[in-house]
Parts: C-alpha cells; structure tokens; sequence
C-alpha cells in the first residue's frame, strides 16, 4: 500500500512531489499557497514540528478540489496525527479501510501546478 495513504505528511510530501515533476518550477510556496497553508506552516507540518488539523485538513482538501471520499480520507489522516483514545483510532482505522476501496491514488485534484 502506498505510504501517502497511511501518513498525512507522507501525503503532502507525495503529492508536492508529484506535481514538481509535471512542472519542475513547482516550489514548495506554490505549493502551500495552492492548498492554502502559509509557507512557514506547510514546512513545519512537512518536518513534523506542526501538525494539521483536520479541519485545516478538510480546507486542503477543499482547495485540492477531492470528492467527497477523498476528502474524507484527507481528514482522518490528520486526525490521526493527535493524541486520541485507542477506540476512536480503531473506528478510524476501519472507516479508513472502508474509503480505500472507494477512492484511487494519487487522488486526481484540479489545482494549477504551474507557478
């Protein structure tokens, strides 16, 4: 299973990756400013130093323009960045299983790569 499913900085890290090798130019400001994070934040949560909330995560997705399984996978990823009860990581897990056979990798967004 690719990585980007299971991490969400895994995640952002992938898809900057994938469109800087569409678009060579592709910075990693472009970047923050096409999914709507300030650069500062984008590399902090990229280094691990911050995470994304997931309703900061539920804005990238919005902004990456995913359907709504998609996005709803977006957000659980960063939900599961916290601290939280093992039950609550448990239902996560399932629904998180659940999305996988509902959306395809890499999800397709609709943002200009061109910056």
């Amino acid at each position: 299973m690719n990585a980007a499913l299971n991490d969400f900085r895994v995640f952002l890290k992938d898809e900057l990756q994938r469109r800087a090798s569409k678009n060579p130019a592709y910075s990693l400001r472009a970047f923050a400013r096409d999914i709507g994070l300030t650069n500062s934040h984008l590399s902090m949560t990229l280094s691990g130093r911050k995470r994304i909330s997931p309703e900061t995560a539920e804005n990238v997705a919005f902004r990456m323009n995913l359907n709504t399984n998609e996005a709803e996978y977006v957000v659980l990823l960063a939900q599961k960045q916290f601290e939280i009860p093992v039950a609550l990581t448990n239902i996560i897990d399932r629904r998180m299983e659940e999305l996988r056979t509902q959306v395809t990798y890499p999800f397709e967004s609709t943002i200009p790569e061109a910056s």
